[in-house]
């Protein structure tokens, strides 16, 4: 017999930009209602200036566009990303299944007039 399954939520959303990061972090938190996205310090994101939040055992990070130095990208004209993903300690005796829930955050965000579509992964 096998692992039980358990889920390992993720979601990835790019959101149009249009406004600084700092304004779309806020709409993002008003449209959410659970979790208040803030500036991140920690260093963790790097080459990304980071908005964080946590609420419902989800990590919640809109990340903007990379550092001048960093930025790779061939089209610089992009909007900024929602990454979502489970931030809880995983039992050791179970199969950890991806569960997207793009779907489901892209729905509450367009309601509240927030401009986004399913990003990559």
């Amino acid at each position: 017999m096998g692992k039980p399954p358990f889920p390992h939520l993720v979601g990835h959303i790019d959101i149009e930009k249009t406004a600084p990061l700092d304004e779309v972090a806020l709409a993002v938190s008003r449209a959410l209602e659970v979790v208040a996205l803030n500036e991140d310090h920690s260093g963790y994101f790097e080459e990304f200036p980071a908005f964080v939040g946590y609420a419902l055992g989800l990590r919640f990070a809109l990340l903007g566009d990379p550092l001048p130095e960093n930025d790779i990208r061939d089209d610089k004209t992009g909007g900024f990303e929602l990454q979502i993903m489970s931030y809880i300690d995983y039992p050791t005796d179970c199969e950890i299944v991806s569960v997207d829930v793009s779907p489901y955050f892209m729905k509450l965000l367009s309601e509240k007039g927030i401009k986004c579509r399913a990003g990559d992964d």
